[in-house]
C-alpha cells in the first residue's frame, strides 16, 4: 500500500508505525474477513486533518474501495482545538500540503479546485470530527485501531499509565495501538505486545471482561487448566475438507504460497507436539480435522467421512461427547466432563484376572472460531485421579436423537444470527448517536461563531464611528497636503501637466507655460486645444497611449537655441486604476550643447586613432560588446568598424583555433592589463600575426577595456629569421674541433666555440667578457690590434671593412693553469647590429708545433 512519510502535525504519520499496524491486520494469523469487515478507528490529536484523510485513504484501499465504504469504515478524529476541527470539516488543502496524501487516494477521493485539493463526500462521511480532551474526556469503545498523535513520553507517569489503560479498554482483543512518531516507551505497556517492524506499534492481548469479539482475532473463553501429556507419537490427518478451504487464500506469487504452506505445516507440528488428541467439529457437527492419535477413542473409516463426528467415537463416549458439543454450541464457551473408559473387550477375554476398574477420561469441548465459521474442538484428556460421571446408556432410537439434535442446531444458528444482527444494529445506532453528538457540537460551534460574528459587527460599528471622527480630523490634514502639493509644483525645476482620462487639464506647474500656453482658465480644458510655443508632433498619440496604459514615451521640441524633452507617462492610483496621464517638460538645451561638444570630441578622437599605425578598440568589461573601433582595424582585418561593432564575434572567430586557448588565458580583466601575440585570419583569408595590448580603465563609474591591435607579421618573420640564425650559430659553435671566437671592437670575447675553450682549457661561458690580451701575450695582442687598426682618413663615415679572412699569423695562447700553446690565428671582420665592427677569430694549432 502506498504510504507517505510525515514530519509534523497535519500530515500522515510516518510509514513504520502505520505499515506495521496494517501488516498486523493482514497477517496470516489474523482473520479480518475483509469481504465484509467493519473497522472502527480513533485518531486523537487529528490536527488539520491531513493525517486523518491519509489514514482513511489507506484503510479504504485495505478494504478494496467498497461502494458501502461509509458502512464499513468509521474513523473518530478528535482534537482539543476547535480551529483544527473547523479546518478538518472544510476538507480543503493547498497542493503543497496535500502532496503528503497517497497519490491513488487523491485521484479517487479528491478533486482539484484552484490549486487546492478538496476531499470528496465518500471519504468525508467516513470520518466523525469532535472536540475531545484526551486527559479529561472518555474514549470511544469497541475500536480496532487507535492512532495517537499526541506525544505521551512528556506526560507524568500516572497520567500516561491512565491513558494507556484507557486505550487498552477501548480496543478489542487483537486491536492495534500506534503511538506518535519518535515515541519511546521502552517495554510494551501493560496488556500490550509489541508488533514487529515498528517501535511505536502495539497489539492488545488482554482487556476488561464483557467486550464483544474482535474483528481481528477470534474470541474464545479461556480453557481450563489441563495437564499436557508428553508428545503423542503418530498423528493421523483425515482427508476431510475444512482447513484446506480456510488456508486457500489467493497469493501474489509462488513464494507466498510456499510460505503459507510452510507456516501451516509448522502450526500442525506444534499442535501435535504440545496438544492432546482432538477432533475439529464443524457447524453441522461434521468431522473437519483429526489432531494427534485418536485411535484409543474412536474408529475412523477409510475415505471421506459423511456422518456426524460423535458417530465415530466409542459407544461409551458418544453420549457425553454429544452432550458436551450441544452445550458448547449453545453457551458459546468451553465445557468438559469425565467418563469411565474401559479397555477393549478382547483384552478382557484373554486375561484370567478380574477386569480393572474403568480409567477416567476427561472430554473437553472448546469453541473454535475460524473466520466466519464457528467450529468446535473436542479433545481427550486422560485423568486417572478424577471420579468419572455416570453416563446413561444411549437412547435406542437414534433417528429421534438425530432429529432433535438437528432442530437444536438450527435453533442455535438462528439465535446466533439474530444476536449478530442485534450487535450490528447496536453498533449502527451507536455510530449514529456519535454522529448526532458531533452534529450537535458543530451546531453549537456555529451558534458560538454567529454570536462572535455579532459581537464583531458591533465592534466594527463602533470602529466605524471612531473612523468617521478620524476621517473628519484628516480632512483638514488633506487640505494642508493639497496646499503643500501646489507648493511642490511651483518649486519644481521641470514643467508638469496632469490630465484626466479625457485629456482635460487637471493641474500644471508654472514652468509648463514655457511650452504650453496655459492659463488658470484652462483647467478642465483639453490639453490638445491649448497652443504650444514650439512644434510638438506625436503629442496626441503619446497621450492616448499613456491613458490606455502604455509605457512612458519621450518627445522632443526644439527651437533655435532651446531644446525641451517631453515625457508622457500614465497616471494611476496605488491599486493600479488609471486616472489619466502626466506630461513632464525638461529643458535639455545645456545637455544638447554638451552632446554636440561630446560628438566633436569623439570626431577628434577618431581622427587621432585613425592616424595611428595600430587599430584602436574599446570593449565593455565582459568583452562581449565592441563599443568603438578605429578605421585602422579595417586595414588590418578587412572588416569595417561599424560591421565589427555590430558583430564583435567576428574578431574572436578570426583567431586561429590553435591560439584561442592562449588568447582566452591572457584576457583576464581582473589583472588590469595584458598583451598577447596571436595569429588572425583576415576577411580575405590572409593569415597574419597581430599584437593585442589592452588596459582596464574606469569611465563614468563603469569598467571598460581600451586596447590596440597591431599587425606584427614582419616582426614575427624577422624574429623567426633571427632565431634560425642563432640556431645555426649555436650549431657552429658546438662543432667539435672548430676553434672560433667572436670579438667586439675592443677585442673582448662575445662568444666562443667548444673547440676554442678546449684549446685554452676554459669553458665557453667563462671566456665571455675576457680580453684577447688575457688569452695571449702582450706582443701578440699589440700586433693584432695594429693590423686591425684602419688608417685615419678624417672622414665622418666609418671605414670600409677588409674583405675576407686575414693571413695566418702565429700566436701564443695562454691556457688555464698550463703552458702556452703555439697556434695560428685568422681574423675576419663583420658589421654588428649597432653599426660597430666585430671580429671573428679562428684558431688552429701551429703546424710547427
Amino acid at each position: 500500500m502506498t504510504r507517505r512519510s510525515t514530519r509534523s502535525r497535519g500530515t500522515a504519520d510516518g510509514p513504520p508505525a502505520i505499515a506495521a499496524a496494517l501488516r498486523h491486520l493482514l497477517s496470516p494469523g489474523v482473520d479480518l474477513g475483509l469481504a465484509d469487515a467493519r473497522l472502527r478507528v480513533w485518531m486523537p490529536g487529528c490536527g488539520g486533518g491531513v493525517a486523518v484523510y491519509g489514514l482513511a485513504m489507506q484503510l479504504a484501499e485495505l478494504l478494496g474501495h467498497p461502494t458501502d465504504l461509509v458502512e464499513r469504515l468509521r474513523i473518530f478524529a478528535t482534537d482539543p482545538l476547535e480551529a483544527n476541527l473547523v479546518r478538518c470539516r472544510r476538507a480543503t488543502y493547498p497542493a503543497a500540503e496535500a502532496a503528503a496524501l497517497p497519490a491513488e487516494g487523491r485521484r479517487r477521493y479528491g478533486s482539484e479546485e484552484e490549486q487546492q485539493l478538496v476531499i470528496g463526500d465518500p471519504l468525508r462521511r467516513c470520518v466523525v470530527f469532535a472536540r475531545h480532551a484526551l486527559a479529561e474526556d472518555p474514549s470511544f469503545p469497541d475500536l480496532d485501531l487507535i492512532v495517537c498523535r499526541h506525544h505521551l513520553d512528556g506526560l507524568a507517569d500516572p497520567l500516561r499509565e491512565r491513558l494507556l489503560d484507557q486505550f487498552r479498554f477501548s480496543l478489542q482483543r487483537g486491536g492495534v495501538l500506534v503511538l506518535a512518531a519518535g515515541e519511546r516507551l521502552g517495554e510494551p505497556p501493560r496488556g500490550f505486545d509489541a508488533v514487529a517492524g515498528s517501535a511505536q506499534t502495539y497489539r492488545v492481548v488482554t482487556h476488561a471482561k464483557g467486550r464483544r469479539p474482535s474483528l481481528t482475532a477470534p474470541a474464545a473463553s479461556p480453557a481450563p487448566e489441563l495437564a499436557m501429556p508428553s508428545p503423542l507419537g503418530r498423528s493421523s490427518v483425515a482427508p476431510f475438507r475444512g482447513l484446506a478451504a480456510l488456508t486457500a487464500r489467493p497469493s501474489g506469487s509462488q513464494d507466498a504460497s510456499e510460505a503459507a504452506g510452510l507456516q501451516l505445516a509448522l502450526l500442525e507440528a506444534v499442535v501435535r507436539l504440545v496438544g492432546p488428541a482432538a477432533l475439529v467439529v464443524g457447524q453441522q457437527h461434521e468431522l473437519v480435522q483429526v489432531i494427534g492419535d485418536v485411535s484409543p477413542y474412536c474408529r475412523l473409516p477409510e475415505g471421506s467421512a459423511t456422518a456426524a463426528a460423535d458417530a465415530y467415537l466409542r459407544p461409551d463416549l458418544q453420549p457425553l461427547a454429544r452432550s458436551l458439543l450441544l452445550q458448547a454450541r449453545a453457551r458459546g464457551e468451553g465445557v468438559s466432563g469425565l467418563v469411565g473408559c474401559r479397555e477393549e473387550c478382547s483384552r478382557e477375554a484373554l486375561s484370567a484376572e478380574p477386569a480393572s476398574p474403568p480409567s477416567p477420561l476427561r472430554l473437553s469441548v472448546q469453541p473454535l472460531p475460524v473466520g466466519e465459521r464457528q467450529w468446535l474442538l473436542l479433545s481427550f484428556h486422560p485423568d486417572p485421579g478424577a471420579v468419572p460421571i455416570p453416563v446413561a446408556p444411549p437412547i435406542a432410537d437414534g433417528a429421534e436423537v438425530a432429529r432433535l439434535e438437528q432442530q437444536l442446531l438450527a435453533s442455535q444458528d438462528s439465535l446466533r444470527r439474530s444476536l449478530q444482527q442485534l450487535e450490528q444494529a447496536h453498533e449502527d445506532l451507536q455510530a449514529h448517536a456519535e454522529e448526532l453528538q458531533a452534529s450537535s457540537e458543530e451546531l453549537q460551534t456555529s451558534h458560538e461563531e454567529l454570536e462572535a460574528a455579532n459581537e464583531q459587527l458591533q465592534a466594527a460599528n463602533a470602529d466605524l464611528g471612531r473612523l468617521n471622527v478620524h476621517l473628519q480630523g484628516h480632512s483638514g490634514e488633506l487640505e494642508r497636503l493639497n496646499t503643500d502639493l501646489r507648493g511642490l509644483l511651483h518649486s519644481l525645476n521641470q514643467g508638469m501637466v496632469i490630465v484626466d482620462a479625457e485629456l482635460r487639464v487637471v493641474r500644471y506647474s508654472p514652468l509648463a507655460v514655457r511650452l504650453f500656453g496655459l492659463i488658470e482658465a484652462d483647467i478642465g480644458r483639453p490639453l490638445l486645444e491649448v497652443p504650444t510655443r514650439l512644434p510638438l508632433p506625436g503629442l496626441r498619440e503619446a497621450l492616448q497611449a499613456a491613458v490606455a496604459g502604455a509605457e512612458r514615451r519621450s518627445l522632443e521640441a526644439s527651437g533655435d537655441d532651446v531644446v525641451y524633452l517631453v515625457q508622457v507617462q500614465r497616471h494611476q492610483q496605488g491599486d493600479g486604476r488609471r486616472q489619466g496621464a502626466i506630461v513632464t517638460l525638461s529643458d535639455m538645451s545645456e545637455l544638447a550643447a554638451l552632446h554636440g561638444a561630446a560628438e566633436a570630441s569623439l570626431a577628434e578622437f577618431s581622427g587621432l586613432t585613425d592616424a595611428l599605425e595600430a587599430g584602436v578598440w574599446k570593449r565593455d568589461h565582459s568583452l562581449r560588446r565592441l563599443l568603438y573601433a578605429s578605421r585602422r582595424l579595417a586595414a588590418i582585418t578587412g572588416w569595417a568598424p561599424l560591421e565589427l561593432c555590430n558583430h564583435p564575434e567576428l574578431l574572436d572567430a578570426a583567431i586561429l583555433e590553435a591560439d584561442r586557448p592562449r588568447v582566452a588565458a591572457a584576457r583576464q580583466v581582473g589583472q588590469g592589463e595584458w598583451s598577447v601575440r596571436y595569429r588572425l585570419r583576415g576577411r580575405d583569408g590572409r593569415q597574419l600575426w597581430v599584437q593585442e595590448s589592452a588596459r582596464v580603465v574606469g569611465q563614468e563609474g563603469e569598467l571598460v577595456v581600451m586596447g590596440t591591435l597591431a599587425d606584427v607579421t614582419d616582426l614575427e618573420q624577422l624574429g623567426r629569421s633571427h632565431a634560425e640564425l642563432a640556431g645555426r650559430l649555436d650549431a657552429l659553435l658546438a662543432t667539435p674541433g672548430l676553434a672560433v671566437a667572436f670579438l667586439d671592437q675592443d677585442l673582448q670575447v662575445l662568444a666562443a666555440s667548444e673547440g676554442f675553450g678546449a684549446l685554452v682549457r676554459r669553458s665557453p661561458r667563462a671566456l665571455v667578457g675576457m680580453a684577447y690580451g688575457q688569452l695571449t701575450s702582450a706582443a701578440d695582442d699589440q700586433q693584432l690590434r695594429a693590423s686591425l687598426a684602419a688608417p685615419s682618413s678624417g672622414a665622418a663615415t666609418p671605414p670600409a671593412l677588409p674583405a675576407g679572412w686575414s693571413a695566418r699569423r702565429p700566436a701564443q695562447l695562454q691556457t688555464h693553469q698550463g703552458p702556452a700553446r703555439a697556434v695560428e690565428v685568422q681574423v675576419c671582420p663583420y658589421r654588428r647590429h649597432d653599426g660597430s665592427t666585430g671580429y671573428t677569430l679562428r684558431v688552429e694549432a701551429s703546424r710547427q708545433g
